[in-house]
């Protein structure tokens, strides 16, 4: 069940310098600012390891009291915390005066140095607790100052058990603000501790283009801290503020999170925040700048023409990480963080536009200054056809970039002279490889077709495997932007592939709930069939279909000569219809495509009420179709009886109208029975004909019962068993041995009498002990056609796990706790089984993966039944119990 990345590219995988950059040395030199050089000398803090040749941290690096050597670097640990008019010497590790200071007992307020006791009020108190969102509290309401304005905050740090878990365990304090800025803006933020708080800041966004954007003050060795903030959109902010000592750094810079609760009774702040006016920019008249990170810096690079810009921050510290934002006006374009480098583009620039580019600290709880070296690039536009030359480059495959209209399928071609190449392009926002052209090794050609979702600048890297550095080779391209024909269902579109090419038909299915695609009128040399592909119109990337690999699978793919009918119970959506000659172009091609809405009969059922229907009409040599509705678990007895001594059969038909089975038992005019379970579609096809092909009459009757389980909230909460229970397996995919039910009897499955279960590592449990197979299984529930069966789902998915087992007189507690393989959240899950046939899956406060459909459920002993609760019922901190039918 792993989720790695499709693409490998060994040779985009350079080695890291001594200070983490990626420039690849020969032997007998290291990387050391930006360069190349006799590895007798090393990056800060570091050495050679003469035998393994890695960098390791110097063993003459002594750190001081109050700081720990991390990555070569000595660093704050927290211990040492100065107060008052006190600053930390790192070289000392001692506390020493600060001239610049307020003395003992007083706090800066507006450029004042004021009494810090009970008299001290500030403008806005902290909300009652819990104002933290994680305990769906709400923050406290500011308004941001005026440029030469303060607004003052205070509050106290107080943890306590804000989830009312029932393990009592002691939450977090963190006290939330929030407040909106009509524009960018730059801002002052001081938080000063009392009664021993070290005193703390973040800020983050609530805007969704803004989700990875935050910025943190924080100094490990002060009761206090202060930073300018660079707001850089119009919008909701939230301020944080929390002790610094319960902050997890150590999981800086890919995560912030809290570990331990710090303070208590007395452990107060007060906080100002103060409007700025923002600077001018520095004008940017060369490619390269150093600096140190501090306060927002900021830089304007005027667009010589129409093109775009990257920008790309280094700097090298285990205690800062450097962030990057630019902006055209208040046009927002982009924001990045990384360390210890990160690159940010911006959108399409016109002749003459200014970029404002601030660079930053996202977070810099260093000794000492941490400086940073900031490089301006133009990446060329990759030709609309013809032949780009691009010297290689051994140690960063070069970046190029390309406009794109959401919707449009780009059509990509590429031609080496000989070179094996890798060429893909990025999301909008350059995260994410999202179209890979040549997959799995590299290739000499390729064409693929990329359907995008975004508007506006996409960047793509291109690099030759075979390349000698400094020397130029060439790639023959074609970049061609194709817009969908625009369908409505029900009428044709003609597709005209006289191009040798696909055609592309978009077309909203949503009201198609039992369709047919219509080819007709198919024109050209030998065009007898076309193939046809239906994809999603949300996904991005290269489509998977015959001239090559893609990483966005067709839903549907056939060949045919006149079309094909589809049953999807609810539309799905919007799509995007391919279609091309699958015996090959003679570039005079045609044809017309209609979706248009099968005729059916729509039977919505709710169980235990009855269904009849009456006198329906059957045409000679066709069927009646009818589309039964119902929860999934429903049982369902269909009844079809043939008017006057008409003989009937039914047909139960599959989602692409494939006949599966068929009743045809009694004579004329008897009632022809067929008896089903609901999948999880929620629907059943039935079609209904006469057995000689004659025109007829036919009445309905469908009889049904509830799903054999209902689900319902519960009233458990998490309690841990592993102490009072056996561990089963800690691993990674894996399964455990048969865990007998030996201290109680009566619990059923479906109606299956159970005394054996086997666990696995990946979030689920089988009533079958004969199962031979992996952890994996058949990846969720209700996968039909694959073992195991006899389910019973917590959260099937990829899981590094601890499972342990507690078995009572009355129920058997089975527990997954670890974390999630892909996004590292933490898990905390049970599912009891009890002597009643009560079966409850119990979930932690602090579980985190996001449920999605089958992943959570109960699948029946022979495979037949999946029933899934309502995704609204799941969550941390919550219960859901399955209760089996009477």
């Amino acid at each position: 069940m792993r989720s790695r990345g499709w693409l490998g590219i060994a040779a985009l995988a350079l080695l890291a310098g001594c200070d983490g950059s990626s420039l690849e040395c020969g032997e007998g030199t290291i990387e050391q600012d930006g360069r190349c050089v006799s590895s007798t000398t090393y990056g800060p803090g570091t050495e050679r390891d003469p035998e393994t040749g890695a960098c390791v941290p110097s063993e003459t690096v002594e750190c001081a009291t109050g700081t720990r050597l991390v990555e070569g670097e000595c660093v704050p640990d927290g211990s040492v915390v100065c107060s008052g008019n006190t600053v930390f010497d790192p070289a000392r590790g001692a506390c020493v005066l600060d001239p610049d200071a307020c003395a003992e007992g007083t706090v800066l307020v507006e450029g004042r140095c004021v009494p810090f006791d009970d008299t001290l009020v500030g403008d806005v108190h902290a909300a009652a607790e819990p104002d933290d969102p994680r305990f769906d509290g709400d923050p406290a309401p500011m308004s941001p100052p005026s440029i030469g304005d303060t607004v003052t905050i205070d509050g106290c740090i107080a943890p306590a058990n804000f989830d009312e878990d029932d393990r009592g365990i002691i939450d977090v304090d963190v006290d939330h603000f929030a407040f909106t800025v009509a524009q960018p803006g730059l801002y002052r933020v001081r938080a000063d501790g009392k009664g021993g708080l070290s005193a703390a800041f973040a800020i983050a966004s609530t805007d969704p283009a803004l989700d990875t954007w935050f910025r943190l003050g924080i100094d490990l060795a002060s009761d206090g801290s202060e930073r300018q903030v660079w707001l850089p959109r119009a919008g909701t902010y939230v301020l944080m503020i929390f002790d610094s000592r319960s902050a997890t750094l150590d999981l800086l810079p890919s995560r912030f999170t809290f570990a331990r609760p710090v303070g208590g009774e007395g452990t107060c702040y007060f906080a100002s925040v103060e409007g700025l006016e923002t600077p001018s920019p520095t004008a940017l008249t060369a490619s390269t700048r150093t600096g140190a990170l501090g306060d927002p810096q900021f830089f304007a690079i005027a667009s010589p023409a129409r093109t775009v810009l990257q920008a790309r921050l280094t700097a090298s510290s285990a205690a800062a990480m450097g962030g990057l934002v630019m902006s055209v006006g208040t046009t927002f374009h982009g924001e990045r963080a990384a360390s210890p480098r990160t690159d940010l583009f911006s959108e399409i620039l016109e002749a003459g536009d200014s970029l404002l580019l601030v660079v930053d600290a996202v977070y810099d709880y260093a000794a000492t200054p941490v400086a940073y070296d900031l490089e301006v690039r133009r990446p060329p536009r990759l030709p609309d056809e013809g032949t780009l030359t691009i010297e290689h480059d051994e140690d960063e495959a070069p970046y190029f970039w390309f406009e794109g209209q959401a919707g449009d399928v780009m059509r990509m071609a590429i031609e080496s002279d000989g070179a094996r190449l890798y060429y893909y392009f990025y999301d909008r926002e350059v995260s994410e490889i999202v179209a890979p052209i040549c997959v799995d090794e590299p290739c000499t050609a390729a064409e693929r077709y990329a359907q995008l979702t975004g508007t506006g600048r996409y960047v793509a890297r291109i690099y030759n495997v075979d390349g000698e550095h400094g020397v130029d080779y060439d790639v023959a391209l074609q970049v061609e932007a194709i817009t969908p024909i625009a369908a409505a269902v029900g009428t044709p579109s003609t597709i005209d592939l006289s191009g040798g090419r696909y055609g592309f038909v978009a077309i909203d299915a949503s009201s198609v709930d039992w369709g047919r695609y219509v080819l007709s009128s198919l024109a050209g040399t030998d065009f007898v069939e076309a193939q046809t592909l239906l994809f999603m119109r949300d996904e991005e990337g290269v489509l998977a279909m015959d001239r090559g690999p893609g990483n966005v699978s067709a839903i549907d793919a056939l060949i045919s000569a006149e079309g094909f009918s589809r049953i999807y119970g609810d539309g799905p959506g919007e799509l995007l219809i391919a279609v091309n000659d699958p015996n090959g172009s003679e570039l005079d091609e045609s044809l017309d495509l209609a979706l248009v809405n099968e005729t059916f009969v729509n039977v919505p059922v709710t169980p235990g009420t009855p269904v009849t229907r009456a006198a329906d009409t059957i045409a000679a040599d066709t069927s009646r179709l009818y589309l039964v509705r119902a929860p999934t678990g429903t049982e369902l007895t269909f009844r079809a009886t043939g008017a006057g001594s008409a003989d009937v059969a039914i047909d139960e038909l599959e989602a692409d109208v494939t006949v599966v089975d068929t009743v045809d038992a009694t004579g004329g005019g008897q009632p022809e029975s067929m008896a089903r379970t609901v999948g999880p579609r929620g629907w059943i096809a039935l079609a209904v004909r006469t057995v000689d092909g004659s025109a007829g009459e036919v009445g309905i009757a469908i009889d049904s019962e509830p799903p054999a389980y209902s689900f319902a909230p519960g009233a458990r909460r998490f309690a841990d068993v592993c102490a009072a229970g056996v561990e089963l397996v800690d691993d990674d995919d894996a399964m455990s041995g048969i865990v007998p039910l030996d201290t109680f009897a009566g619990f059923e499955l479906f109606g299956t009498s159970v005394d054996q279960i086997l666990v696995s590592t990946n979030g689920w449990l089988t009533i079958d002990g004969s199962y031979l197979g992996d952890s994996i299984g058949s990846g969720g529930v209700g996968v039909g056609g694959q073992l195991p069966d006899g389910v019973i789902a917590a959260q099937w998915t990829d899981l590094v796990a601890r499972v342990c087992a507690r078995q009572t007189a009355g129920e058997l507690v089975v527990q997954w706790t670890g974390q999630h393989y892909n996004t590292g959240e933490e898990i905390e899950m049970q599912v009891v089984l009890s002597g009643t046939s009560r079966i409850e899956l119990v979930y932690g406060p602090h579980h985190g993966p996001r449920f999605t459909e089958q992943q959570v459920g109960l699948e029946s002993p022979d495979g037949g039944v999946a029933l899934m609760p309502p995704l609204a019922l799941l969550g941390a901190d919550r219960s859901v119990v399955a209760t089996a039918r009477p």
